[in-house]
């Protein structure tokens, strides 16, 4: 299993300044629910026991970490991420808020090596798509009891792979109307996805912006490609 590496957000005061920081010892004393009461957090990696003010409020899912990271800067909370293991580099994501008695929990969500909370109530996720990584967007819900998924007209891709065998563009995501054959040898950019992976947007040698179809996309047709599952 492969280990994975969180930043552990710094706390001055009460207040939270972003950005990736030295890892910190626990515990940590944080206002974890901005009551004016700070709480004595404590995580034993060794243990993979969670306690607040020194009573055990480890989740009962089998947790590999706990971060603090805080979702919405300024709110009233300051979240303790679980995160969990699996057998590949997808893990499980779950949001824990102090309500001053215990932990409440909002419903997991999953991502792929790594993950990013902007602190303005969303998050990145990544899904591995076979030869790329898709970031996924989610919100915090108005109650603030959910992280929900936001629809995506496309999903951002941003690799170069030189052809190998000539390669027909349309102009149209229904392939209907022919833009430009490129040539081998030249290279293309890959924009993007369309939620289904059945088409992707791609940027020509040429500057044109168009679509191919996924039976297109192998390694006969482009030089160090790899789609793995």
């Amino acid at each position: 299993m492969r280990r994975r590496s969180f930043p552990i957000l710094a706390f001055l005061g009460f207040s939270l300044f972003s950005g990736a920081v030295a890892a910190q010892t626990w515990p940590m004393v944080i206002d974890l629910n901005a009551d004016g009461t700070p709480e004595r957090i404590n995580w034993d990696g060794e243990t993979h026991k969670l306690t607040i003010n020194d009573v055990d409020v480890t989740p009962e899912s089998e947790v590999y970490e706990i971060v603090v990271q805080d979702l919405v800067r300024g709110d009233s909370f300051v979240e303790l991420a679980a995160t969990t293991e699996s057998m590949d580099d997808s893990y499980a994501i779950q949001f824990l808020r102090w309500n001053g008695t215990g932990l409440v929990a909002l419903p997991e969500i999953w991502s792929f090596n790594t993950h990013d909370v902007r602190g303005d109530g969303t998050v990145v996720t990544y899904e591995w798509m076979g030869f790329w990584q898709a970031p996924k967007l989610y919100r915090l819900s108005a109650d603030g009891s959910a992280l929900e998924a936001v629809a995506q007209e496309y999903l951002a891709i941003g690799q170069d792979y030189n052809l190998l065998s000539p390669l027909e563009v349309f102009a149209d995501q229904g392939l209907t109307q022919s833009l430009v054959t490129i040539q081998p040898g030249q290279v293309v950019h890959f924009m993007a996805s369309s939620p289904d992976q059945s088409r992707f947007m791609i940027r020509t040698p040429q500057g044109f912006v168009g679509w191919i179809s996924v039976e297109t996309v192998s390694s006969t047709s482009f030089q160090d490609f790899v789609w793995a599952g």
